[in-house]
């Protein structure tokens, strides 16, 4: 079990990982240290001589409540992501 902090400015309340969101009351929940769920993701690559160019975009959903308390059952707490990833590939023979 971990621990989690929220903060809620009436509008928003989501897992925050920096200080950007602080200002609101501030929550803190027991939350399950494993979760279940999947990836779907696109990606294309663009050739360029040597090199190749890849934009790759990801989109993640929790199957499992990460919530650990009591009302567990009523009160869950999924997470969803987003990804975007791009970079250059080479060959490292010569």
């Amino acid at each position: 079990m971990g621990k989690t902090k929220l903060y809620s400015d009436d509008i928003w309340m989501g897992d925050v990982q920096s200080d950007i969101f602080k200002g609101g009351p501030e929550y803190e929940l027991n939350t399950k240290p494993v979760e279940f769920g999947f990836t779907l993701g696109v990606g294309i690559t663009f050739p360029l001589s040597s090199k190749s160019l890849f934009i790759e975009g990801y989109y993640y959903r929790g199957l499992t409540n990460i919530y650990d308390e009591e009302n567990a059952d009523t009160n869950q707490i999924k997470n969803i992501g987003f990804q975007i990833k791009f970079g250059f590939l080479f060959s490292l023979n010569k």
